[in-house]
């Protein structure tokens, strides 16, 4: 309960709180029920998607492969169905969404080939232990993978290994 104070006294009755908001049906934008009437609740309950757009439309999507928007990730060299294909298919799905190859991918994880690749300084035992359940080492934003087989873990690593020989071409 809430009590207001005013020159000193306090008012032990609780204060009338606000209606709560509905939507009308066909209605662009929430109305409060406290609009009792009026051009506006008229001209809104009357309107349509097409009469009130919406300022935030999408207006068209762009379908670009992969290929053409990152061509440092795909794997040069690598023969179809070999280990560091299905090693590709398996880091497309899972980790470019946060991860970087030569400067090209996602944005929150570390870059995992520029300036060094991380299979230069790191043993292929803690690389699939770390991808397997990076939580068991330290806290970190990276989801546990702990659905993934052996057999896909060294796949990663064998496309991690590929394109170590395929650095950055651009410079910094």
């Amino acid at each position: 309960m809430r009590c207001m104070v005013r020159a000193g006294k306090q008012r032990s009755t609780p204060r009338r709180s606000s209606p709560p908001w509905t939507v009308t049906p066909r209605s662009p934008s929430p109305r409060s029920s406290r609009n009792r009437g009026g051009a506006w609740r008229s001209r809104i309950s009357k309107g349509t998607e097409h009469e009130y757009p919406w300022p935030w439309q999408l207006v068209s999507i762009n379908l670009v492969k992969l290929e053409e928007r990152y061509p440092e990730v795909v794997p040069r060299g690598a023969a179809p169905g070999s280990s560091a294909a299905r090693g590709f298919a398996i880091f497309k799905g899972r980790c470019l969404r946060c991860h970087a190859i030569n400067q090209q991918g996602g944005k929150v994880g570390p870059d995992l080939n520029a300036p060094q690749s991380v299979t230069s300084y790191r043993t292929k035992a803690w690389i699939t232990g770390y991808v397997r359940q990076p939580s068991k080492y330290r806290y970190t934003a990276m989801p546990d993978h702990l659905d993934l087989r052996s057999s896909d873990l060294d796949d990663i690593y064998d496309y991690l290994v590929l394109k170590r020989g395929q650095p950055e071409k651009t410079s910094r």
